[in-house]
């Protein structure tokens, strides 16, 4: 191993630089040079299943929050290199049925290959779930899915999720992604009612012991029937043990209720002071906007004034200004890119994509500043029979903000 160390490093320094320059993808790059150094090293393919796993669960994640992360491609790639170098390790090694890993400061841990599996099972069916019912049902979807699998009851899964979420959101807001930041504390909500549920079913299902059921269990079957054992050190050393295990199930609980109400009582305040800042909340805080103005889709005929080609003049500079947002509408998944690859093929620069909180039947633009010949331009590059034309707020963020909707 020593002895092939320094050419595995050399060679996986050489393919990192190699795909880096053809590429320009930070992510393909380090994976490129650790699926290299993986199979000259000859790891243990679980440890590339491992990361494959987590790489395509981070890739799930901003795939829900429309998350754009600079010089990171496509996570599914990364994950899927990843998994097809694990696979190759899998059966060099000989198909082992689990693997134990050491990992530093920790003891060993023992991984079974049914349990990746099942893991891979479910970021696969919640990938499927999620074009057709969205993030949230995906998400519920995929972690009933984990709990069945898995034959896990306690809510602590859930909590673990909602804090990621919960602790995600503070970091958004200061990126100034208000709109992640929001659909974040949604699945924040989902995860902790879903936790709590869970503990719920578990005090009714699995309630305390009382004293009575001590004494039936000091009694010993015999061929004439109980014999009720009277020993009062055996029954207070029986009790002292019950006592304890009580307190702490009792502190559990406490624990965890706690946490719900703090984390909840976190999560009210954040929305309560946030949501006035969101143009669309599902608090109902809303800025009451001009009645809309639809424009028409413009003639076959240009007006006399003012031609194509004049039109296309007259928004040259503004093209390379202007900040766009695009939002999906629709349940439709991949309008927002499509639509922005339509904009920065017409020579708009700089555009952002990203989901609606809800869905919309018509287009809707929302301009800072009234400008119609840009609105026919787009309803002409965009195909569209009519647009919903809005003034946004004066706090908004982006110039011009573009919602697909269901009908063009």
């Amino acid at each position: 191993m020593k002895e092939i160390l320094p050419v595995a490093s050399l060679t996986a320094g050489i393919v990192f630089l190699f795909v880096i320059y053809l590429t320009g993808a930070l992510d393909l790059s380090i994976t490129a040079a650790i699926t290299v150094a993986a199979l000259l090293l000859k790891f243990q393919s679980a440890w590339l299943f491992i990361s494959s796993l987590a790489v395509f669960t981070f890739y799930l994640v901003s795939l829900f929050l429309s998350l754009k992360i600079k010089f990171v491609s496509d996570l599914s790639v990364t994950s899927y290199f990843l998994f097809a170098a694990g696979l190759i390790l899998y059966f060099l090694e000989g198909q082992k049925s689990k693997w134990e890993l050491k990992i530093p400061f920790l003891d060993k841990i023992t991984v079974k290959k049914d349990n990746l599996i099942k893991a891979g099972g479910i970021l696969l069916f919640v990938l499927l779930i999620f074009p057709l019912g969205g993030p949230h049902f995906a998400a519920i979807f995929g972690y009933l899915a984990f709990l069945y699998l898995f034959k896990k009851s306690d809510g602590r899964y859930a909590f673990a999720v909602a804090l990621f979420f919960l602790i995600l959101c503070p970091f958004l807001l200061i990126a100034k992604k208000d709109k992640i930041a929001e659909q974040s504390a949604i699945f924040t909500y989902y995860f902790l009612v879903l936790g709590t549920v869970q503990e719920i079913i578990g005090l009714i299902i699995n309630p305390l012991p009382d004293e009575d059921e001590i004494d039936q269990e000091f009694q010993i079957t015999t061929a004439g029937g109980f014999i009720k054992l009277h020993s009062q050190k055996v029954r207070e050393a029986r009790l002292q043990l019950m006592n304890r295990q009580n307190n702490k199930i009792r502190n559990r609980r406490i624990l965890i209720i706690s946490s719900v109400v703090l984390i909840s009582s976190i999560l009210a305040f954040t929305g309560f002071y946030f949501a006035p800042r969101f143009k669309i909340s599902y608090l109902s805080f809303q800025k009451v906007t001009p009645s809309p103005t639809t424009l028409p889709a413009p003639t076959v005929t240009p007006t006399p004034t003012l031609t194509p080609e004049a039109l296309e003049e007259t928004l040259k500079g503004k093209k390379e200004t202007l900040n766009i947002q695009v939002l999906n509408g629709t349940n439709v998944s991949g309008l927002a890119a499509s639509v922005s690859a339509q904009l920065k093929t017409a020579g708009f620069v700089n555009i952002d994509i990203g989901n609606s909180p809800q869905n919309y039947d018509n287009w809707q633009a929302n301009l800072k500043e009234k400008d119609d010949n840009l609105m026919r331009y787009l309803t002409g590059l965009l195909d569209l029979n009519q647009l919903t034309v809005q003034e946004a707020s004066q706090g908004a963020k982006f110039d011009l903000e573009i919602i697909i909707g269901s009908n063009r």
